[in-house]
């Protein structure tokens, strides 16, 4: 479990900056809308301990590509002057249980549009119960 834990919290670090919550997005979202490489930091980390991919939809649509996780889904909304929030979900199998690592964020991007940054909160569950979570910090590059 040990490097289940390891490797989750690398994913849900990526997931975190990739933002937010609904169509709402649609409404002066464009300074995240785009590809972002992530790379995130749980909270006692001594620097990045994962780096992904996330891809911010125009519509709102969120999707994270992790190296351990494959592709999550989620949603992200702009808020309000630049800051944004966001969640997503990637699915797993542990041998015949079903595991969901689920990310929540909040970013804000840069003035010039080219940095994001945050907090965001990891959860794992198997088989519908809560077996880990963490928070950390991420910082995002626009590529």
């Amino acid at each position: 479990m040990n490097t289940f834990k390891y490797f989750s919290r690398k994913m849900l670090v990526a997931f975190l900056l990739t933002a937010a919550v609904s169509v709402p997005a649609l409404a002066g979202g464009e300074d995240l809308e785009g590809l972002w490489e992530i790379q995130g930091t749980p909270d006692g980390a001594p620097g990045p301990a994962f780096t992904n991919r996330a891809h911010f939809h125009k519509n709102g649509l969120l999707v994270n590509i992790d190296p351990w996780f494959g592709t999550g889904l989620g949603q992200w909304e702009k808020t309000g002057g630049g800051q944004y929030t966001l969640s997503f979900t990637h699915y797993f199998l542990d041998g015949a249980d079903v595991g969901e690592v689920t990310v929540s964020a909040e970013a804000t991007v840069s003035q010039d549009k080219q940095t994001q940054y945050g907090d965001f909160l990891t959860e794992i569950t198997i088989n519908g119960f809560l077996v880990d979570s963490f928070e950390g910090t991420v910082v995002g590059t626009r590529q």
